[in-house]
Protein backbone atom coordinates (compact mmCIF):
# COMPACT_ATOMS: atom_id res chain seq x y z
CA UNK A 1 0.00 0.00 0.00
CA UNK A 2 1.23 2.98 -0.67
CA UNK A 3 1.78 6.17 1.60
CA UNK A 4 0.72 8.92 0.36
CA UNK A 5 1.24 12.97 1.60
CA UNK A 6 -1.43 14.40 0.72
CA UNK A 7 -5.26 13.88 1.69
CA UNK A 8 -7.17 15.05 4.96
CA UNK A 9 -4.04 13.93 6.84
CA UNK A 10 -1.84 17.07 5.17
CA UNK A 11 -0.92 19.99 6.77
CA UNK A 12 -1.98 21.53 3.61
CA UNK A 13 -5.37 20.15 3.05
CA UNK A 14 -5.94 20.52 7.41
CA UNK A 15 -5.05 24.55 6.66
CA UNK A 16 -7.83 24.21 3.83
CA UNK A 17 -10.28 22.85 5.68
CA UNK A 18 -9.17 25.30 8.39
CA UNK A 19 -7.13 28.13 8.66
CA UNK A 20 -6.30 28.32 12.14
CA UNK A 21 -4.99 24.68 12.33
CA UNK A 22 -1.00 25.01 12.95
CA UNK A 23 0.30 21.23 12.88
CA UNK A 24 0.40 18.87 15.26
CA UNK A 25 3.53 21.00 17.19
CA UNK A 26 2.53 24.33 17.05
CA UNK A 27 4.63 27.31 17.69
CA UNK A 28 5.00 28.54 20.37
CA UNK A 29 2.96 31.11 21.53
CA UNK A 30 4.70 35.01 21.99
CA UNK A 31 3.72 36.53 25.51
CA UNK A 32 4.25 40.47 25.41
CA UNK A 33 4.89 42.11 28.48
CA UNK A 34 3.36 44.86 29.79
CA UNK A 35 5.06 47.99 29.70
CA UNK A 36 6.74 49.22 32.85
CA UNK A 37 4.94 51.43 35.07
CA UNK A 38 6.53 54.71 34.98
CA UNK A 39 7.55 55.01 38.52
CA UNK A 40 9.55 51.84 37.94
CA UNK A 41 12.00 54.10 35.62
CA UNK A 42 12.96 55.54 38.30
CA UNK A 43 13.72 52.97 40.42
CA UNK A 44 16.78 50.75 41.53
CA UNK A 45 16.68 47.10 42.82
CA UNK A 46 16.53 46.61 46.21
CA UNK A 47 14.93 50.85 46.58
CA UNK A 48 11.86 50.98 44.87
CA UNK A 49 10.47 54.91 44.46
CA UNK A 50 7.57 56.39 43.28
CA UNK A 51 8.02 59.37 41.14
CA UNK A 52 5.68 61.21 43.45
CA UNK A 53 8.62 60.80 46.34
CA UNK A 54 11.05 62.14 43.96
CA UNK A 55 9.40 65.16 43.25
CA UNK A 56 8.69 65.54 47.07
CA UNK A 57 12.96 65.44 47.60
CA UNK A 58 12.95 68.70 45.04
CA UNK A 59 12.41 71.29 47.27
CA UNK A 60 14.68 69.74 49.95
CA UNK A 61 17.55 69.34 47.31
CA UNK A 62 17.02 73.37 46.63
CA UNK A 63 17.12 73.73 50.37
CA UNK A 64 20.42 72.20 50.83
CA UNK A 65 21.83 74.24 47.95
CA UNK A 66 20.83 77.48 49.24
CA UNK A 67 22.68 76.48 52.57
CA UNK A 68 25.89 75.40 50.90
CA UNK A 69 25.98 79.48 49.41
CA UNK A 70 29.03 81.03 50.71
CA UNK A 71 26.85 83.81 53.28
CA UNK A 72 25.64 80.61 55.09
CA UNK A 73 28.67 78.41 55.13
CA UNK A 74 30.24 81.70 56.71
CA UNK A 75 27.58 81.45 59.06
CA UNK A 76 28.19 77.91 59.96
CA UNK A 77 31.59 78.00 59.95
CA UNK A 78 31.62 81.20 62.49
CA UNK A 79 29.22 79.16 64.84
CA UNK A 80 31.49 76.19 64.54
CA UNK A 81 34.36 78.45 65.98
CA UNK A 82 32.46 79.77 68.47
CA UNK A 83 31.23 77.13 70.22
CA UNK A 84 35.14 74.95 69.64
CA UNK A 85 36.18 78.50 72.03
CA UNK A 86 33.31 78.15 74.36
CA UNK A 87 34.33 74.88 75.02
CA UNK A 88 38.06 75.45 75.53
CA UNK A 89 39.95 76.00 78.16
CA UNK A 90 42.44 78.77 75.90
CA UNK A 91 41.15 80.77 72.80
CA UNK A 92 44.70 81.10 71.44
CA UNK A 93 45.30 77.28 71.65
CA UNK A 94 41.75 76.99 69.74
CA UNK A 95 42.51 79.66 67.23
CA UNK A 96 46.30 78.02 66.68
CA UNK A 97 44.34 74.56 66.08
CA UNK A 98 41.67 76.03 63.70
CA UNK A 99 44.72 77.93 61.82
CA UNK A 100 46.68 74.77 60.84
CA UNK A 101 43.44 72.98 60.64
CA UNK A 102 42.47 74.78 57.56
CA UNK A 103 46.34 75.82 56.44
CA UNK A 104 46.33 79.36 56.93
CA UNK A 105 49.93 79.88 57.48
CA UNK A 106 52.96 78.39 56.96
CA UNK A 107 53.63 77.90 61.09
CA UNK A 108 50.11 77.53 62.34
CA UNK A 109 51.18 80.24 65.62
CA UNK A 110 48.94 82.90 66.61
CA UNK A 111 51.11 86.55 67.78
CA UNK A 112 49.58 89.15 69.42
CA UNK A 113 50.66 92.43 68.60
CA UNK A 114 50.28 95.16 70.89
CA UNK A 115 48.34 98.30 70.57
CA UNK A 116 49.93 100.29 72.82
CA UNK A 117 48.43 103.79 73.79
CA UNK A 118 45.27 102.63 74.47
CA UNK A 119 43.19 102.62 78.00
CA UNK A 120 39.99 101.59 78.58
CA UNK A 121 39.17 101.52 82.61
CA UNK A 122 37.52 98.62 83.61
CA UNK A 123 33.77 99.08 84.74
CA UNK A 124 32.41 98.83 88.26
CA UNK A 125 31.04 95.31 87.00
CA UNK A 126 34.30 93.84 85.73
CA UNK A 127 36.07 95.00 88.85
CA UNK A 128 33.20 93.11 90.80
CA UNK A 129 33.84 90.22 88.81
CA UNK A 130 37.35 89.94 89.13
CA UNK A 131 37.31 90.52 93.13
CA UNK A 132 39.51 94.24 92.83
CA UNK A 133 39.95 97.88 92.78
CA UNK A 134 40.89 100.07 89.84
CA UNK A 135 44.65 100.45 91.10
CA UNK A 136 44.42 96.77 91.12
CA UNK A 137 44.37 96.39 87.72
CA UNK A 138 46.24 96.61 84.28
CA UNK A 139 44.77 97.11 80.62
CA UNK A 140 46.26 95.41 77.61
CA UNK A 141 44.54 95.58 74.44
CA UNK A 142 45.89 93.19 71.57
CA UNK A 143 45.63 92.10 68.02
CA UNK A 144 45.75 88.51 67.70
CA UNK A 145 47.31 87.48 63.76
CA UNK A 146 47.98 84.05 62.48
CA UNK A 147 50.28 84.21 59.61
CA UNK A 148 49.20 87.50 58.09
CA UNK A 149 45.18 86.91 59.28
CA UNK A 150 43.58 89.24 61.63
CA UNK A 151 41.70 86.45 63.67
CA UNK A 152 41.23 88.47 66.94
CA UNK A 153 40.76 92.31 68.95
CA UNK A 154 41.03 91.78 72.55
CA UNK A 155 40.51 93.66 75.76
CA UNK A 156 42.47 92.31 78.55
CA UNK A 157 41.92 93.54 82.44
CA UNK A 158 43.98 92.03 84.75
CA UNK A 159 45.30 91.71 87.89
CA UNK A 160 49.22 91.72 88.11
CA UNK A 161 49.47 90.81 91.75
CA UNK A 162 48.17 87.37 91.06
CA UNK A 163 50.53 86.65 87.90
CA UNK A 164 54.11 85.71 88.55
CA UNK A 165 56.86 88.18 87.90
CA UNK A 166 57.71 86.49 84.94
CA UNK A 167 53.95 86.78 83.50
CA UNK A 168 54.25 90.38 84.34
CA UNK A 169 57.27 90.76 82.09
CA UNK A 170 55.91 88.93 79.34
CA UNK A 171 52.85 90.89 79.23
CA UNK A 172 54.43 94.59 79.53
CA UNK A 173 57.50 93.54 76.98
CA UNK A 174 56.16 91.14 74.76
CA UNK A 175 53.72 90.07 72.28
CA UNK A 176 53.03 87.03 73.61
CA UNK A 177 49.35 86.24 73.86
CA UNK A 178 47.90 86.67 77.23
CA UNK A 179 46.79 82.76 77.18
CA UNK A 180 50.17 81.58 76.58
CA UNK A 181 51.46 83.31 79.25
CA UNK A 182 49.24 82.40 81.68
CA UNK A 183 49.20 78.79 80.63
CA UNK A 184 51.39 77.66 84.42
CA UNK A 185 48.37 78.37 86.36
CA UNK A 186 46.30 76.28 84.25
CA UNK A 187 43.17 78.37 83.33
CA UNK A 188 39.95 77.99 83.00
CA UNK A 189 37.52 80.51 81.40
CA UNK A 190 33.55 81.37 82.45
CA UNK A 191 31.92 82.87 79.99
CA UNK A 192 29.12 85.58 80.45
CA UNK A 193 28.51 87.03 77.22
CA UNK A 194 28.69 84.99 73.52
CA UNK A 195 27.05 87.43 70.79
CA UNK A 196 26.77 86.70 66.76
CA UNK A 197 27.76 90.07 65.06
CA UNK A 198 26.12 91.33 61.83
CA UNK A 199 29.44 93.52 60.62
CA UNK A 200 31.81 94.01 57.61
CA UNK A 201 34.96 92.93 59.80
CA UNK A 202 33.46 90.80 62.81
CA UNK A 203 32.13 87.54 63.14
CA UNK A 204 31.35 87.35 66.91
CA UNK A 205 32.10 88.71 70.51
CA UNK A 206 32.95 86.61 73.27
CA UNK A 207 33.90 88.57 76.89
CA UNK A 208 35.01 85.78 79.81
CA UNK A 209 36.39 85.43 83.31
CA UNK A 210 39.89 83.77 83.20
CA UNK A 211 40.24 81.79 86.56
CA UNK A 212 43.30 80.35 88.18
CA UNK A 213 43.34 76.44 88.61
CA UNK A 214 43.00 77.56 92.66
CA UNK A 215 39.57 79.59 90.96
CA UNK A 216 41.21 83.15 91.64
CA UNK A 217 39.82 85.54 88.92
CA UNK A 218 43.16 86.60 86.85
CA UNK A 219 41.66 88.70 84.13
CA UNK A 220 38.27 89.78 82.09
CA UNK A 221 38.42 89.38 78.30
CA UNK A 222 36.48 90.90 75.83
CA UNK A 223 37.64 89.05 72.00
CA UNK A 224 35.83 90.02 69.00
CA UNK A 225 36.62 87.86 66.38
CA UNK A 226 37.54 88.77 62.83
CA UNK A 227 36.50 87.50 59.44
CA UNK A 228 40.07 86.93 58.92
CA UNK A 229 39.44 83.80 60.71
CA UNK A 230 37.45 82.55 57.38
CA UNK A 231 40.46 84.25 54.58
CA UNK A 232 40.68 80.36 53.53
CA UNK A 233 36.92 80.50 51.73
Amino acid sequence: MLASDAGWSSLAARRAHNPKVTGSNPVPATRFKKPLPLQRLFSFPGAPMQISSCLRWIPVLALLAACASPGNQSDTLARKLSADILASSSATLTLEKWCADHAMAAEPKVVARLVRGADIPASPETLARLGATGADIKYRRVQLYCGAHLFSEADNWYVPSRLTPEMNRLLEQTDTPFGKVVQPLAPYRRTFSNTMLQSPSALFEHAAVLYSASHQPIAEVRETYQRGTLAFL
